[in-house]
């Protein structure tokens, strides 16, 4: 029995060694590889060759080396196609293929000039001639280690691209579908690595799958694109893409994954990191579609923009459809400042967009911007935190764009270095668009004192300014214009306590070191207003006390930065003012200042029954202000002035006349020089503590109804001091004349001599009076001598003792 077994396996693989010798040698050679070749020509129209049919009793029917030419450039080129039959059904007329394996196949994809591909041509242009009387029934087609080498010949360099290491693998279940699933592994030092599956049913002429593509090189690709203006550097896709389609429609759904992608466009380039989601429809017989997506963008980057430098940090979600485009939250930084945005796209066909960015940050940071950016230097320090926001709109078919921003400021201060103007607790809103500027309000505190501050601004190219600036004790209202660097001022209103100042003009601010100013208008000034601001010389006024309105007109030209070189007219009136405690009445002033030298051409005031009249120039050009100054004093009453004095209580009285030429310089007045005279009539002057103790030394009763009808001196004023050698005070029983010398420290250093004039001097039986009666006549009593202070003055009377001694004896002898 085994014996039998062994003789009938041996007889048949002899069978099968002497079959696959003749198939191999006589049958598939001349039969076979013709019927082949003529069945590929026809139905491609093509040069086909096959180097080798043969049979193998593992793989069937194997061709070795089939190419298919178009010319003279192989198309196909399959190193082995292989397949095997299930011999069986050979009876029933049908050729069952359970699979038929290609080798090694390389493909030539071209696309030519005309957008056309080659492949093209492989479809059959006529039918294949004759009938089979089998039926072929295939149930898979497995493609393995194959190239496909793609040329593009549309551009004018043609582009390259080989795809390696490609696997198909095709399962028929026919009738009903076809299932497929192509890879392309990671070999070597190629990223690409591609996984696509899927199937087509044939009753519902429907094709559906899913593809995933890793490692994709933009940049491989850039012929593509760079027709648009776009690089792309660097970075890789990932891409999972799943499909169907019909005859009536087309679907996809993908993800897009991109990793460190750098892309460019001229000076602007993104380096980008995120995901995309896509879902895209298409209707094949209206040709219209829907899309749907959205997009994560995050540890990007946006450089090369235009006055903007650097977009860092981008963190953004975006949603798209197939009119618009939106994005809830932008997050990113610029300048080191990080911020928010938000924006929303519609409509590509008519497109209209808003935008708004939000951003926090410290007020020294965007000083420090401004000068490194666009190389603005503010000479101010400032502190404190900010707030902005802005709002951008383009309506369809609108341009230019709405923009509408806000910056609210909090505990924020700003110095000025120049003057040196400190301005704290800065809060408010100031709201901007490309043409305006809305502050609504703005507090702050300069000097311990808090204001508040309301302005619109209206046309930047030719700016209209509505302003109000309000304290408890100030409050000003201006409108004013600029145009090509001329501020015109149409309105200015400014309140000062219970002062009032209205003016207009113009300010020319072409240099700002160096503003022309030209600026007319009037004032009402209470002077007690003067004493409410922190002035330089704010102590020497509250001595003055002044007290009093004073109505002004004026007129101001050239640089207010410089003040002593401007040039003002100015008028000033006043009913009633006072200083230093004495009153004055119809005060009158002309004020002229040109070219740095000032000139009071009149003041006129009327005081206690008399006029004052003075004329003063100073020169403002030279060091320490030089002035000189003439004054004229006529009919003033002393017992009028007294009541404004001290000396209210004491009996003064008199009429003075004065003329007095001064110079000096306004930054000493100590240093003052000149002279001038001064007149004295009807006067009772005993009381004054100048003369109170002269009286008690000449006279013992009596002295203070004495009443000077005559009084006069010229004085002079030099090195701090005033004196006189010409003292001259008559009266009708006696004179005063000599000398005396007032310092400005209120020292006193005199020498008068006390003549008496006649028998009118009093009897009281003392030696002084009985020596002046014996006299009985005018001659010189003695001499006073004056030391002490202004306050406090000593005095010592020396008698003439000679004098009297000649007078006696005149008396008694005679001649």
């Amino acid at each position: 029995m085994k014996k039998r077994i062994i003789i009938i396996l041996s007889a048949i693989i002899l069978f099968i060694l002497a079959g696959t010798v003749y198939l191999n040698n006589i049958f598939l050679p001349r039969k076979i590889k013709s019927v082949l070749i003529n069945i590929l020509q026809e139905a491609t129209d093509k040069k086909a060759t096959i180097e080798r049919v043969r049979f193998n009793i593992f793989k069937g029917l194997v061709l070795d080396n089939l190419v298919i030419y178009d010319r003279d450039k192989k198309i196909v080129a399959l190193k082995e196609a292989s397949c095997a039959f299930f011999l069986p059904a050979i009876f029933q007329k049908k050729i069952i293929i359970p699979v038929i394996h290609l080798r090694q196949m390389q493909v030539f994809l071209e696309r030519r000039k005309d957008n056309a591909f080659n492949l093209k041509d492989l479809i059959a242009k006529k039918p294949v001639s004759g009938k089979s009387k089998f039926s072929i029934i295939l149930y898979k087609l497995s493609v393995a280690d194959s190239t496909i080498v793609f040329q593009d010949n549309s551009f004018t360099e043609p582009f390259n691209r080989t795809i390696d290491n490609l696997n198909l693998n095709v399962n028929f279940f026919l009738p009903a579908k076809v299932r497929f699933n192509l890879s392309i592994p990671r070999r070597g030092n190629d990223n690409l690595q591609v996984n696509v599956a899927g199937e087509y049913r044939f009753l519902q002429k429907e094709l559906m799958g899913k593809a995933m593509l890793q490692g994709i090189l933009p940049q491989e690709f850039a012929k593509y694109y760079q027709g648009y203006g776009l690089t792309i550097k660097s970075g890789n896709l990932d891409v999972i893409l799943n499909f169907k389609a019909n005859s009536d429609f087309l679907y996809l759904e993908t993800e897009v994954e991109k990793r460190n992608l750098a892309l460019a466009r001229e000076n602007i380039s993104l380096l980008l990191q995120g995901k995309t989601n896509l879902k895209f429809s298409y209707n094949l017989k209206n040709k219209t579609y829907k899309l749907h997506g959205k997009t994560a963008v995050f540890d990007s980057s946006l450089l090369g923009l235009e006055k903007v430098g650097t977009l860092s940090d981008i963190k953004a979600e975006l949603t798209f459809d197939e009119s618009n485009v939106s994005c809830p939250q932008l997050n990113a930084s610029i300048w080191g400042i990080p911020f928010t945005a938000n924006f929303t796209l519609r409509d590509f066909n008519n497109p209209s967009w808003d935008a708004r960015i939000f951003c926090r940050t410290g007020l020294e940071r965007i000083k420090v911007i401004l000068q490194d950016k666009f190389n603005l230097g503010i000479p101010v320090q400032v502190s404190g935190d900010g707030v902005f926001s802005l709002e951008i709109k383009n309506g369809s078919g609108q341009y230019p764009f709405q923009l509408r921003g806000l910056l609210e400021l909090s505990n924020a201060s700003l110095k000025i270095e120049k003057p040196g103007l400190i301005f704290q607790d800065i809060k408010g809103k100031l709201e901007f668009t490309p043409d305006s500027l809305n502050c609504a309000p703005l507090t702050f505190s300069y000097a311990g004192t808090p204001y508040r501050l309301e302005a619109v601004v209206e046309n930047f190219k030719y700016p209209r300014v509505r302003m109000k600036l309000a304290s408890e004790q100030l409050s000003m209202k201006s409108v004013f214009s600029v145009a090509d660097k001329l501020i015109q001022i149409n309105q200015g209103n400014v309140a000062i306590h219970n002062s009032r100042f209205l003016f207009a003009g113009r300010l020319d601010i072409a240099n700002p070191y160096a503003i022309q100013a030209d600026i007319s208008g009037k004032a009402k000034i209470e002077l007690t207003d003067i004493l409410k601001f922190n002035l330089a010389f704010k102590d020497r006024l509250y001595q003055a006390a002044p007290e009093g309105t004073i109505n002004a007109r004026f007129r101001i030209k050239g640089n207010p930065q410089n003040f002593k070189s401007c040039s003002i007219n100015a008028d000033l009136w006043g009913a009633g003012v006072s200083l230093y405690g004495l009153k004055a009445k119809n005060l009158t002033m002309d004020y002229l200042q040109e070219d740095g030298a000032a000139a009071i051409n009149s003041l006129h005031m009327n005081m206690y029954s008399g006029s004052v009249d003075t004329y003063v120039k100073i020169n403002f050009n030279s060091k320490d202000y030089p002035y000189l100054a003439n004054i004229a004093v006529s009919g003033l009453k002393i017992e009028e002035l007294k009541q404004d004095t001290p000396a209210k209580n004491k009996d003064i009285s008199g009429i003075i006349t004065l003329g007095a030429r001064l110079s000096g310089f306004l930054s000493d007045i100590s240093r003052t020089n000149g002279g001038g005279k001064i007149m004295i009539k009807d006067g009772r002057i005993w009381n004054i503590d100048l003369f109170k103790g002269l009286g008690s030394i000449i006279f013992t009763q009596d002295f203070a109804n004495i009443v000077f009808s005559e009084g006069a001196c010229t004085f002079t004023i030099a090195e701090r001091h005033l004196f006189t050698e010409d003292l001259l005070l008559k009266s009708n029983i006696t004179d005063l004349s000599g000398s005396l010398n007032i310092g400005f420290d209120g020292s006193l250093s005199g020498s008068l001599d006390v003549q008496i004039i006649d028998e009118m001097v009093p009897i009281t039986g003392t030696f002084r009076d009985l020596t002046t009666a014996i006299v009985g006549r005018s001659g010189r009593f003695g001499t006073i001598k004056i030391s002490g202070t202004l306050k406090e003055p000593k005095y010592k009377f020396q008698t003439a003792v000679m004098d009297i001694l000649k007078s006696i004896k005149k008396t008694l002898f005679g001649e």
